[in-house]
């Protein structure tokens, strides 16, 4: 399977691999809390500010939170890359993500935790500086080892061919622009904006308080912002590819295109937000303002919608591609 192509399957490899990874990491650095916890002050220090500790809860709160925070920001990322008609793009970064939030954050719990080891009072705590920064590491460590398993092989992929030409009433273009037709950048839209001010907040309120390893979060977040605020799309021969930085965040092959048509989206209402995303009805979407989209229904039925200026033309001439690399009796030429 090509890099953005949607992905139909559910990958069990990567669910096995995530949640041993949970057990392992959050388990083991609870498991290892609770075996300490005679040695620990009570109230323990959970939060830090300027290098002092300023919030405590005793020890079975701080183990709730601990492992329960990084379940709940971690666990719905890791189902877009393990289900869901998704592009392969989204599954790997959402994954990744999901692996290096689980082994950052265990890897910082578990610093928090030793930093107060024989301390008859929590409040003398230093922060887990260092446990911050060894946690950015191996958890970057971890998510590319995430990327090579989530990796799809080219003959897992179960994607079907349309086999018919796209209905009559289907736009299309009476003569062929010339090939490949592009589409200007999307420009600095909501999806970068968005992300771009995320990360301004960060670099100016937290980074500061947190010290230079809180830019590793910081930079990633400016370069998806980028990638996600100006894209180009191209459509030749091959079908319709989103590319950013030179590579494809979102493809659709000719072959697997049964219908394009210009529609109006909301990216916020109808996607909860902007960049490449997925709904609550499985439709895949390259979303980065209100406005005019080209929809592609593919031939199992499934939908994707990419933000493009002049959608009309694109939806006329990706009809027109399709229409004319099938023949009459509508079997797909091969």
């Amino acid at each position: 399977m090509a890099r953005g192509e949607v992905d139909h399957r559910i990958d069990l490899r990567f669910a096995v691999a995530f949640a041993l990874l949970a057990a392992a990491t959050l388990g083991g650095a609870a498991a290892w809390m609770w075996s300490v916890r005679e040695r620990l002050p009570d109230p323990l220090a959970r939060h830090w500010t300027g290098g002092q500790a300023d919030g405590f809860s005793e020890l079975p709160a701080v183990l709730a939170m601990w492992v329960g925070l990084p379940l709940v920001v971690a666990v719905p990322m890791a189902l877009v890359a393990i289900v869901g008609r998704s592009p392969v793009a989204l599954r790997r970064a959402m994954g990744a993500t999901s692996v290096f939030l689980l082994v950052c954050m265990a890897v910082l719990f578990a610093d928090s935790v030793r930093m107060q080891l024989d301390l008859p009072d929590a409040a003398a705590a230093p922060a887990p500086d260092v446990g911050l920064a060894v946690g950015l590491l191996i958890g970057g460590a971890a998510a590319a080892a995430a990327l090579l398993v989530i990796r799809p092989r080219p003959e897992e992929s179960d994607a079907r061919v349309a086999g018919e030409r796209p209905p009559p009433a289907a736009p299309r273009l009476g003569a062929l622009p010339e090939l490949p037709w592009r589409a200007a950048p999307s420009g600095l839209d909501t999806a970068a904006a968005l992300t771009c001010g995320v990360a301004a907040v960060l670099l100016v309120a937290v980074v500061p308080l947190a010290g230079w390893p809180m830019l590793l979060l910081v930079v990633p977040l400016l370069v998806l912002g980028g990638a996600f605020g100006r894209y180009r799309v191209v459509i030749d021969e091959r079908g319709l590819a989103a590319r950013a930085f030179g590579r494809d965040v979102l493809r659709v092959p000719l072959a697997e295109v049964a219908e394009a048509d210009s529609v109006e989206v909301d990216p916020f209402w109808e996607f909860g937000g902007w960049g490449l995303r997925v709904d609550v009805a499985g439709r895949v979407g390259l979303v980065t303002r209100k406005g005019p989209s080209v929809r592609i229904r593919r031939a199992d039925d499934s939908e994707v919608v990419v933000t493009v200026g002049d959608a009309a033309t694109a939806a006329a001439l990706l009809n027109t591609l399709a229409d004319r690399s099938r023949p009459a009796n509508g079997r797909a030429a091969g």
